[in-house]
């Protein structure tokens, strides 16, 4: 019972055991709304990606402030054959994911498929309510 019967007043345990509860409670939320937050920025960065869309790609990295992110010039022959992320592992303390990318891809000029790996760090930003790829930008030789 959340209010005490009439005449009757709650303890402060009482009050610190709904408090703390309703904390909890909202707690739960908070990681769940944040690691679904984290669920849609992985799926919206392998589709950009996997289709190409470098300029997106770029769009998902936090970049220093002195830092003016540029596209190689070689990434408009670049296409994607293949995305696949394993090994994820979440700091929950620290809000970073990690995980490594592989890619399967072909430049235009030779037509060779090619595969690389890529270690990706995410950071989640509270203030900006948003993950953001903190590792540096794949880049194709």
């Amino acid at each position: 019972m959340l209010f005490a019967p009439r005449g009757q007043a709650r303890s402060l345990p009482q009050w610190f055991a709904v408090v703390l509860a309703s904390l909890l409670l909202g707690a739960c939320a908070t990681q769940g709304d944040i690691m679904d937050k984290l669920n849609t920025t992985l799926r919206g960065y392998e589709q950009a990606v996997r289709w190409g869309q470098f300029d997106a790609v770029y769009s998902f990295h936090r970049w220093p402030d002195e830092q003016e992110p540029s596209l190689p010039a070689n990434m408009e022959n670049i296409r994607i054959t293949k995305y696949a992320a394993s090994g994820q592992r979440l700091d929950p303390k620290k809000m970073i994911m990690k995980q490594t990318v592989t890619l399967s891809y072909y430049n235009t000029d030779d037509q060779r498929v090619r595969s690389i790996k890529h270690r990706h760090e995410w950071k989640y930003f509270p203030k900006l309510k948003r993950w953001y790829l903190i590792s540096d930008p794949i880049t194709f030789p």
